[in-house]
Parts: C-alpha cells; sequence; structure tokens
C-alpha cells in the first residue's frame, strides 16, 4: 500500500526527503574544487545576485531620462532654439548616455556604486564622473 503523501501526485515525497540530496551532492562538488575559485565564483555569483535588482531599476531610470531628453532636444531643434542651448542639451543627453554605458557594462565581480544615489561618499562622486 502506498503511503498518503505518495498517493497526492509523488508531493508528499518530496517533503519527506527534502532537498538534501541536491544540497549534499553540490557541497560534495565544491569540496572537491579548490577553495579559491569557489570562494571567487561564490563571490561573483552573490555580488551579480545583489545588484540584479539595483542595476534593473537605474537602467530603467537612465533609459527614461534619456527618452525625455531626446524629445526636449527634438522639440527645441524643431523650434529653432539658439545653438548653445542645443549643444547644451546635447551635452546632457551625453552625460546620461555614458551612465546607462557604465550601468550595462559594469563588471561583474565588483562593487557596484549606484549614479543615481545622492554622492555623499566619494566613492560615489568618483563612480559618477565617468571620464568620455
Amino acid at each position: 500500500m502506498k503511503p498518503a503523501a505518495a498517493a497526492q501526485g509523488g508531493r508528499g515525497d518530496k517533503r519527506q526527503r527534502g532537498h538534501n540530496g541536491a544540497s549534499k551532492a553540490r557541497a560534495d562538488a565544491l569540496a572537491k574544487t579548490n577553495k579559491k575559485s569557489v570562494s571567487l565564483r561564490d563571490r561573483l555569483r552573490f555580488l551579480t545576485h545583489l545588484l540584479k535588482k539595483v542595476r534593473f531599476f537605474e537602467r530603467i531610470k537612465i533609459e527614461r531620462q534619456i527618452g525625455q531628453l531626446h524629445r526636449k532636444l527634438q522639440e527645441a531643434v524643431e523650434q529653432g532654439a539658439a545653438p548653445e542651448e542645443v549643444s547644451e542639451q546635447q551635452a546632457v543627453l551625453e552625460e546620461w548616455q555614458r551612465k546607462l554605458l557604465y550601468v550595462r557594462h559594469f563588471p561583474a565581480g565588483e562593487k557596484y556604486v549606484s549614479l543615481l544615489r545622492q554622492a555623499d561618499s566619494p566613492e560615489a562622486q568618483e563612480a559618477a564622473d565617468i571620464p568620455p
């Protein structure tokens, strides 16, 4: 006769066993590899996971700002604005595009410094001063 948990489509079996089998195999595999590479791999995975949301939301905000700046620039050109004003808006647009490149191409495993927060710390100020 089958246990009651197994009669429910096998879901009870997993609950009784837990997920120890997979984690035990993973722990054994990690123990066999070099500890230095494991710690680096774990750090990369942790930082990538931790900062994924931050980078995503910053990317969305920056893309929205770039779209607004494009529209303002087109309106200024269509209305025949002064060349100084147009070049100033283009410089601001290029700055936001550099920020977008920073967010998109930030290297994995490095500590990510947010560009959209207030730049109180010297670290944040340094990251905000992205070279052209």
